[in-house]
């Protein structure tokens, strides 16, 4: 199988709390390949994300952290972690502090075993762009290898082979175990920033 004979597929959904559907987008992300022997699609890897838009929740009175809290109990300590004063803020061009207009959080990337290693994943994150605004967003996840198990203990050499893989991507370490990037600094945004410098001059 090449990767280039993969088909990769979008869903976005809004929140199922109305309290939440106007700020909080879920996204799903299927990377399937036709598989002659079956005769159907394989699912060979599953992205599940969530957007959250801080702009919207702020001009309702909503605060950044107490979003957060009510998402998940992952989300309220990543709150602790990096909304300082309540704040997201991200670094612009011109290594200045600016606000950021809202979150993209990978919840989970998972490639069945027999695909790992092929470079699914990161292609899974590249194309997020393609299907979801994360223009001044920041990226964030919690660095650790996925395990079927609950019981099941993570070895330190996954968990620093996870985060080698997201520091290749331009992520950073905040806290214990969550990993951020400015969603700015990612090849989509940076081509079309570049395509409308060029129509511009054209």
């Amino acid at each position: 199988m090449n990767i280039d004979e993969l088909e990769y597929e979008f869903s976005l959904k809004p929140d199922s709390n109305e309290l939440l559907n106007h700020y909080v987008l879920h996204v799903k992300g299927q990377s399937t390949y036709w598989d002659d022997a079956s005769s159907c699609d394989l699912v060979v890897a599953e992205l599940h994300s969530i957007r959250v838009d801080f702009v919207l929740a702020y001009s309702d009175g909503l605060k950044n952290n107490e979003l957060l809290e009510l998402l998940s109990p992952e989300l309220a300590d990543f709150a602790k972690v990096l909304l300082s004063d309540n704040d997201c803020m991200i670094e612009n061009k011109n290594a200045e502090k600016v606000h950021c207009d809202g979150l993209i959080y990978i919840q989970s990337i998972e490639v069945i075993p027999a695909f790992r290693g092929k470079g699914i994943g990161t292609e899974m994150l590249k194309r997020l762009p393609e299907v979801l605004n994360i223009e001044n967003c920041l990226i964030a996840l919690k660095a650790f290898p996925i395990i079927q198990d609950p019981k099941e203990k993570r070895k330190e050499a996954d968990i620093i082979k996870v985060r080698n893989f997201y520091k290749q991507m331009g992520f950073t370490h905040i806290g214990e175990d969550f990993m951020v990037k400015d969603a700015n600094l990612c090849e989509v945004l940076k081509n079309k920033r570049k395509a409308r410098l060029i129509r511009t001059e054209g």
